[in-house]
């Protein structure tokens, strides 16, 4: 199974979502809609894939989750502060790790390509 087949199973209501950036303008909709029961038991999933998953998958969450979910946020005038409520300790690190470093930069991609 796949990390997004895996986090699907673990968010009611992602039954058709095929990837990341789905996940996220999901996660966003539950928010403004004022349902978020389930998202301790999705975001404790999250932290256990940043602390026991192969690189490749954790640099996925960061960059494809993690950094997707502050971007889409801001672009609909959200706090993306909001999803603190339910990360974790290692997720919070890396919530942090993108923070610094996107100073000066619109994103993590920017930083990567030297822009």
């Amino acid at each position: 199974m796949n990390i997004v087949e895996e986090l699907r199973a673990r968010l009611p209501g992602l039954e058709k979502v095929n990837s990341l950036e789905d996940i996220v303008l999901f996660l966003i909709e539950q928010v403004q809609r004022k349902e978020t029961d389930s998202f301790e038991t999705f975001f404790q999933y999250v932290e256990q894939q940043l602390i026991f998953a192969n690189r490749e998958v954790a640099d996925r969450l960061i960059v494809e989750l993690l950094e997707a979910l502050k971007n889409q946020s801001s672009l609909r005038d959200m706090d993306y502060a909001i999803f603190e409520n339910w990360i974790g300790p290692e997720t919070h690190v890396a919530w942090r790790w993108l923070e610094k470093k996107w100073k000066g930069k619109t994103s993590l991609r920017d930083t990567a390509s030297g822009l």
